[in-house]
């Protein structure tokens, strides 16, 4: 049981011997309190009843006499362990050399040392070794598990490169399987030739963070399969700046197999009746459209058509002129639709010229139009004078919507927000 005790102590020090801190120094004197409140209280095992021979303790309690016998003497050791390291004899490069056998010998020549500090003097005397350590030996270690990869990155090659690359190692972290891949990865082998392929691929430097960020688990597809859906894209005639768009908005595509990727390109077309020119341009527009299932793009069709009451055609002018708008939550467009069209008053055809206002949030519109409600400038009507856009509504800064729509200083708008 000691050997093993020694074994863990010792596994203990080889992991935390950069850490040797104030935070070090607290829990030695805690283990020397300990050993001294031990040896004070009579219903604790004593000193004496460490050595069986002169007690009538059982054999079932030696065990934990000899723990308490090598936590002692491994104490002693790790006192000594450190004067070393301050005068230089031992450094962290050769603190792995050091075995459990070489610690039992350690330890017997120190239990034969009769003129050992007490535990008070030994205590100060850790308390001045510890100030004058050298700084190498000061800084942290890296921790054996982490909730984040920030903790490694000072001692990671890897991760340091990546960082200077503009990777947002928060939002990778989130994948355990890539955070533990990065972390035991070698640059050189398996991350380099990754970013060699999407250089050669027409991404630019200031892009490659936000592209690894985004899809860091482009390390762990192979690069021909990689490689593959890149030469698809080409046959499908999808031009170089597009495949490059596609790449920059929306990396994750290239986790898709081929099936997948053309599976989801045909379901678009069907789903809208477009030409293979139009898809491509949705595509380009809004890579990550590629990425939905038919399901998500088929609820939202729906919508349109049965519950906004737009056509099948104007549906699809609405997709290419925004195809966001179809990765929508359904509930929140209806809303948005309910409130433009019903509340304030705008056409449909008013909503077709500019579809993208169905994304903007109610809580934006609403003051807005009920400002100019208040100082009677609703004109909602295309075909009358005064009439207020879409854009001109929710679209710059209240300052700019106040001196070109509203007419009045913006610090009357704001006295009527406090009003809400």
């Amino acid at each position: 049981m000691a050997g093993l005790k020694s074994l863990l102590l010792i596994n203990s020090l080889k992991q935390n011997f950069s850490r040797l801190t104030v935070y070090n120094y607290r829990q030695i004197t805690y283990k020397s309190q300990l050993l001294n409140r031990d040896d004070k209280q009579p219903n604790r095992i004593s000193k004496k009843d460490i050595n069986p021979s002169s007690s009538g303790r059982s054999s079932e309690s030696t065990p934990k006499n000899n723990v308490g016998d090598a936590e002692q003497r491994s104490y002693k050791y790790f006192t000594n362990l450190m004067h070393d390291a301050k005068s230089g004899e031992i450094t962290r490069s050769n603190v792995d050399c050091i075995t459990t056998d070489m610690l039992d010998k350690k330890l017997d020549s120190d239990s034969n040392n009769t003129s050992a500090l007490s535990d008070s003097n030994r205590t100060s005397n850790i308390s001045s070794e510890l100030v004058d350590l050298p700084p190498s030996l000061l800084k942290p270690a890296i921790p054996k598990t982490s909730f984040n990869l920030a903790a490694y990155v000072n001692e990671n090659i890897t991760l340091t490169n990546l960082v200077k690359l503009g990777v947002d190692l928060s939002k990778v972290e989130k994948d355990v399987d890539v955070a533990e891949f990065l972390v035991k990865a070698d640059f050189e082998s398996s991350i380099k030739p990754y970013i060699t392929f999407l250089i050669d691929q027409g991404v630019g430097e200031s892009d490659l963070g936000d592209c690894i960020t985004h899809f860091a688990a482009i390390f762990l597809e192979p690069l021909d399969d990689l490689q593959i859906r890149v030469n698809y894209l080409a046959a499908k005639h999808f031009s170089r700046e597009s495949i490059v768009s596609i790449i920059t908005k929306a990396p994750s595509l290239l986790g898709l197999p081929v099936k997948k990727i053309d599976a989801h390109l045909g379901n678009l077309q069907q789903l809208f009746r477009l030409s293979g020119d139009e898809v491509r341009a949705v595509v380009t527009r809004y890579p990550k459209i590629a990425t939905w299932n038919k399901v998500s793009i088929q609820v939202i069709q729906f919508a349109f058509k049965d519950e906004l009451g737009f056509t099948a055609e104007q549906s699809k002018e609405m997709l290419l002129m925004c195809p966001k708008l179809f990765l929508s939550n359904k509930y929140s467009l209806i809303k948005r639709f309910d409130y433009l069209h019903s509340v304030i008053g705008y056409s449909r055809e008013d909503l077709m010229v500019w579809p993208q206002v169905l994304r903007i949030r109610q809580s934006h519109v609403s003051p807005r139009y009920q400002f100019l409600k208040l100082i009677g400038r609703d004109q909602f009507d295309a075909k009358k004078e005064n009439y207020v856009s879409l854009k001109l509504l929710v679209m710059g800064r209240d300052a700019e919507f106040c001196e070109n729509v509203a007419k009045v200083p913006v610090a009357r708008y704001n006295e009527f927000l406090k009003t809400l």
